[in-house]
């Protein structure tokens, strides 16, 4: 968080409210927060705090996943 603001980064829309795949909870100032995705797909997130900033994770299988077994 490079802002002086505390956020969230919680998945979900404004208008549809938090969707339960991810939420930061409030973090502050100079702190981070981590998430790591299992599934591809599109992510929508937004700030409980400040709901007019959104965005959206676009999560891409690695290339030579698919139909590659090790072992």
């Amino acid at each position: 968080n490079d802002d002086t603001a505390a956020h969230t980064v919680t998945s979900g829309t404004p208008s549809g409210g938090p969707d339960g795949t991810f939420d930061s909870s409030l973090f502050m100032a100079g702190t981070t927060f981590d998430v790591t995705f299992d599934t591809a797909g599109e992510y929508d997130y937004f700030c409980m705090v400040h709901p007019w900033m959104v965005g959206i994770v676009t999560v891409q299988e690695a290339e030579g996943a698919a139909g590659y077994r090790l072992g």
